[in-house]
């Protein structure tokens, strides 16, 4: 392969525009849209399910599957690609593991979808290749790591230099930057400790359905509810704010982070996770107990962190790096909204709520992550993408649908734990997940409609 052969592959590999801005590859692109396919076929069942109750013991598995596995795992994928390119300059040197990645993941979603729809033996095959899929998310991201340390020699041999990663960003925004690299490392161990729990959640899920043969949805209060908790909580809870942590002090400024802080909270969240989990393995009351209060706990802190962090005056940085992004309202509108729900499932996991109830589980993956995810992609898919920012109305409005859904369907699945208002909760999550669908769709409908940049 030629020097100029090599600058092609690296610009395709990279997604660079011509200015030199960094856009996401075709791996992570790859793995947002398939995200947010699954997204919408996930949130258009939950608005179906919701407006007809009669359908919830058919369509909720699906529901379940979808949603964790099949929109959030594969959205995490796709920015954590798109993260690593943009702060370290990381691209995957060998292509065919990135396809691999891709099929392993959304094969598995899908096998396990049709198995759910009746065909029974595909289970365990469906939870294998789920299983498979981050041990090969681990490996792409090592040998992108490897690839980076070997690239002094690769310099020298242009038969090498096709395995050289892209350049990080020029810009403050997009690149690593002496004063981000405190909460940047944190960070950093967190997205680590987050895929380790979600290997072995996977594992746990595969082993005890292979065991006891047992569903999915059916497992929610028995022995699967650790392997839930580890995904739902270790990697989906853990990975996302592990990503704020990397891109927060960039919308926001360094300045609003105390790694100190940061570090306190994903201890606790650490703790929590492992301390909640021996208490389901090992039956034990005060040890589920302890865990599930440090891990609202660690919630809490995160929130409280977080929204102060959203609620104060910009300033600027005596480095003169700009503290505060531009950032829409309908970005700001959506990131403070997630970190309520947050903030909400924290207290409500002190007080008892269980961490794998339905009223938890929304607040987290609808509440929590889909708002936060809304708002992230405001501010920054127009730059990962190339695509231009979403008319200001049109977003404000998903906005606030999204968010009402969401607060309408966790109230009413509220409502319903504890026996009160029967009929009028039904007609509550009839509207909330109304209004959650259509604000998904209308999510996905506008970056094909704002055109590029």
């Amino acid at each position: 392969m030629s020097l100029g052969d090599s600058a092609v592959h690296g610009h395709v590999m990279s997604g660079r525009s011509e200015t030199g801005e960094p856009r996401a590859g075709l791996l992570s692109k790859a793995f947002v849209v398939l995200a947010f396919l699954n997204f919408l076929v996930g949130a258009s069942l939950g608005g179906w399910m919701a407006s007809d109750p009669s359908l919830w013991g058919y369509v909720s598995p699906i529901h379940g599957e979808l949603n964790p596995f099949g929109f959030l795992s594969l959205l995490i994928y796709g920015m954590t690609y798109a993260v690593l390119q943009m702060l370290a300059g990381l691209t995957p040197p060998k292509a065919w593991i990135g396809v691999l990645h891709v099929f392993v993941a959304e094969c598995g979603v899908v096998v396990v979808v049709i198995a759910l729809l009746g065909v029974k033996s595909l289970l365990l095959p469906g939870l294998a290749l789920q299983t498979l899929a981050p041990i090969v998310f681990l490996v792409n991201i090592l040998s992108a790591v490897t690839a980076k340390r070997r690239g002094a020699a690769a310099q020298n041999n242009p038969e090498e230099h096709r395995y050289l990663p892209t350049q990080a960003s020029t810009s403050p925004l997009l690149s690593r930057h002496p004063l981000l690299r405190p909460t940047d490392k944190i960070a950093q161990r967190g997205t680590d400790v987050s895929l380790m729990l979600f290997i072995v959640g996977c594992i746990w899920l595969f082993v005890l359905s292979a065991r006891y043969g047992e569903g999915l949805m059916q497992a929610w209060d028995g022995p699967h509810s650790a392997g839930f908790l580890l995904v739902a909580y270790g990697w989906i809870a853990g990975t996302v704010l592990a990503v704020s942590l990397h891109l927060f002090p960039r919308f926001l400024g360094s300045d609003k982070f105390s790694a100190k802080s940061a570090s306190v909270g994903q201890i606790a969240w650490g703790i929590g996770v492992v301390v909640a989990v021996v208490g389901v393995v090992s039956h034990s009351g005060t040890t589920m107990f302890v865990g599930d209060r440090l891990l609202g706990l660690s919630i809490l802190w995160f929130s409280v962190v977080f929204l102060r962090a959203l609620w104060t005056s910009p300033r600027r940085t005596s480095s003169g790096l700009t503290s505060r992004m531009h950032a829409g309202m309908a970005a700001q509108l959506a990131w403070s909204s997630a970190w309520l729900f947050f903030l909400a499932l924290g207290v409500s996991l002190i007080v008892g709520l269980p961490p794998t109830s339905i009223p938890a589980l929304h607040m987290l993956f609808l509440g929590f992550s889909a708002s936060l995810v809304y708002g992230v992609g405001y501010a920054l898919f127009p730059r990962l993408f190339g695509r231009r920012d979403p008319h200001a109305a049109i977003a404000v409005a998903q906005v606030i649908v999204a968010v009402l859904g969401a607060l309408l369907m966790v109230t009413a699945f509220i409502l319903q734990l504890y026996g009160v208002m029967g009929g009028s909760s039904t007609d509550l999550l009839m509207v909330g997940g109304i209004c959650a669908a259509t604000a998904a769709v209308v999510f996905l409908l506008t970056w094909p409609m704002v055109g590029r940049r």
